[in-house]
């Protein structure tokens, strides 16, 4: 007996219209645009890019007490530096035939890396041999501007002499000379005064050869007054010469 054969049916798929010929989506990578400033850069990615300008801040440093002191040189357009340098002491009083202390040299307030010097005063003078004489004032070098101190008085003589006056700084600085010491009694010489101390000023435009440069530390000296010279027996000293000054003004 025969079994027989069934065919089973498979139904076709047919691909329609619709979807036969459908293409696939694109997908499109986005990159997410970097945003910077301008003259900015990002390390590792772009250059840093300097701008052409500069930033200057106004200001003016003063250095009035003695001693050194370090200047960093920031940005400027001018850089003027001002120096004046120290009185001399006044001399000591005495009688007319004794001899007595000079009075001390003032120092020179400098800047040595740009060769500006403002000079110290002399110290006035009392003895034998010379008479009451002032000190002579202090000069200055390597400035645009250099002006010598005054001549410090000599002292006065007889009964009750008066010492002499110091000589004024030059431009107006603080380094007058010392007075002399006054005589009290008779037949007496009053000290000579000191000399007064000189001023140098230079001013330095930016990128002028010679001019300092962004961050050079330049190393200022401000001198100390001479001292008052010593007296004869139960006399008057003389007076202490005033000390120099520095000023550094930026624009």
């Amino acid at each position: 007996m025969s079994i027989p054969s069934r065919k089973l049916a498979i139904p076709e798929r047919h691909l329609t219209t619709s979807n036969a010929h459908r293409p696939l989506r694109s997908r499109r990578l986005y990159t997410p645009a970097i945003i910077r400033p301008r003259d900015v850069g990002i390390p590792g990615i772009t250059p840093v890019i300097v701008g052409s300008s500069r930033v200057v801040i106004p200001s003016t440093t003063t250095y009035a007490s003695p001693g050194t002191y370090n200047f960093t040189v920031p940005e400027y357009n001018t850089l003027t530096i001002s120096l004046y340098g120290a009185g001399g002491g006044g001399a000591g009083a005495s009688r007319i035939a004794a001899n007595v202390g000079a009075g001390g040299v003032g120092q020179n307030t400098q800047i040595s890396a740009l060769a500006l010097v403002a000079g110290g005063g002399a110290g006035g003078q009392n003895t034998n041999s010379t008479g009451s004489i002032g000190g002579g004032g202090g000069g200055a070098s390597g400035g645009d501007t250099n002006l010598s101190g005054a001549t410090g008085a000599a002292g006065g003589t007889g009964t009750n002499a008066t010492g002499g006056p110091g000589g004024p700084a030059a431009n107006g600085g603080p380094g007058s000379g010392g007075k002399g010491g006054d005589y009290s009694g008779i037949n007496g010489r009053g000290g000579g005064g000191g000399g007064g101390g000189g001023y140098c000023g230079r001013t330095y435009t930016y990128g002028a050869p010679g001019a300092p440069a962004l961050g050079d530390v330049i190393s200022v000296f401000v001198g100390a007054g001479g001292g008052g010279g010593s007296p004869d027996t139960s006399q008057a000293w003389g007076n202490g010469g005033g000390n120099g000054k520095a000023v550094i003004t930026v624009a």
